[in-house]
């Protein structure tokens, strides 16, 4: 007889699991480990997808703030051109001054005879400036003509800010009896103005 025993197996939790029992070559194994990989590579998507929304709102933010900054430059500059031209007058108002009805005002501001700037409210308001008693200034309408298409407010803020082709304000050089200068200024400047 032979004195080797024979090994039996450890009983209990650990029964199971022993060491060799599930092999990486085993098909379970291989379901795990296939299982992990999908999961880690999923959680890996969902990072980057949030990292790409994170990035994406980063930069929607920046771009709205890039934005108000330059809403908010335009409307200092605005309310600044608005103060140099001497304030503003109300339709009726300028209908007064002119001895005209605030139609026939309204008419001549959609002629481009008149320049005028809406508010926020959207009432129109016309910058003091190009009235003197009791008219329109003298050739202005010519200078607004030649000004062509642009918009009322990049209008302003030629005729009331010194233009380098000039050497000076525009509004200066027309109270001052210069106006072909201010002419020929005003159509080089509407043509490179887009519309």
């Amino acid at each position: 007889m032979s004195t080797t025993a024979k090994r039996i197996p450890p009983k209990g939790p650990r029964s199971g699991f022993a060491r060799g029992s599930m092999s990486a070559k085993s098909p379970s194994a291989a379901k795990v480990k296939d299982r992990v990989r999908a999961v880690l590579a999923e959680l890996a998507a969902r990072r980057q997808k949030q990292n790409f929304a994170a990035r994406e709102a980063y930069q929607l933010t920046k771009a709205s703030e890039q934005r108000l900054r330059a809403i908010e430059r335009g409307r200092r500059m605005m309310e600044n051109d608005l103060a140099v031209a001497g304030g503003t007058l109300s339709t009726q108002q300028v209908a007064d001054h002119l001895e005209i009805s605030a139609q026939a005002v309204n008419k001549q501001r959609q002629a481009g005879k008149l320049l005028a700037v809406p508010d926020p409210q959207g009432h129109f308001r016309f910058p003091a400036f190009q009235f003197t008693s009791p008219q329109v200034r003298q050739h202005l309408q010519e200078v607004l003509t030649r000004l062509d298409e642009g918009s009322p407010f990049v209008k302003l803020n030629w005729l009331v800010n010194p233009d380098a082709r000039l050497g000076a304000v525009p509004v200066d050089l027309l109270a001052r009896g210069e106006v072909e200068p201010v002419l020929q200024a005003a159509e080089a400047f509407g043509r490179h103005v887009p519309g």
